[in-house]
């Protein structure tokens, strides 16, 4: 029940003082002592403490350009799924996609800022695409990301949902 507080513990040093009492005796929020000293978590009073250390590097460009496209529940294929509900295809040129990464590391974010960068660049373009007509195709390449371009529409003719019936 109280095994994950082995972590948090050092301070069973000091079980006497916590809980007025050294043998066992319960008093409020300080029995969890008692009990982790019942069940043998610490024996003769002394706390096993386990240390962890973690050396946390930040994420490289081509690490987060990985982070980007290669998981299965990638970003980057999210947003292309979305565009496809419109039947337009959305491509990220491979400039665009380091643009991205460096504009997510000048933030110091992390993984988790490539989301917002990402909306951020496409959110004007998710209105616009349902009232365009004829836009198959949109292309984001690096000076979109940096704000010097807007996105490139490539027109055609759009092809048609078919539209599966339930028979009963």
């Amino acid at each position: 029940m109280l095994d994950w507080l082995w972590l948090f513990l050092p301070l069973a040093y000091f079980h006497g003082w916590l809980t007025g009492r050294t043998h066992g005796v319960k008093l409020g929020a300080a029995g969890m002592f008692d009990q982790m000293f019942d069940k043998g978590k610490f024996k003769n009073g002394d706390p096993k403490i386990r240390v962890v250390e973690l050396s946390l590097e930040d994420l490289d460009e081509n690490s987060l350009i990985r982070i980007l496209t290669e998981p299965k529940n990638a970003v980057v294929k999210q947003y292309k799924k979305l565009f496809n509900l419109e039947n337009v295809e959305l491509k990220f040129s491979d400039d665009a996609l380091l643009a991205i990464a460096k504009k997510t590391m000048s933030y110091s974010t992390g993984a988790r800022g490539l989301r917002s960068v990402i909306e951020n660049i496409l959110l004007d373009t998710m209105f616009e695409i349902p009232g365009t007509p004829d836009v198959t195709e949109v292309v984001i390449s690096g000076d979109v990301v940096e704000g010097k371009s807007q996105p490139l529409y490539i027109y055609g003719e759009k092809e048609k949902k078919s539209e599966k019936k339930i028979v009963n």
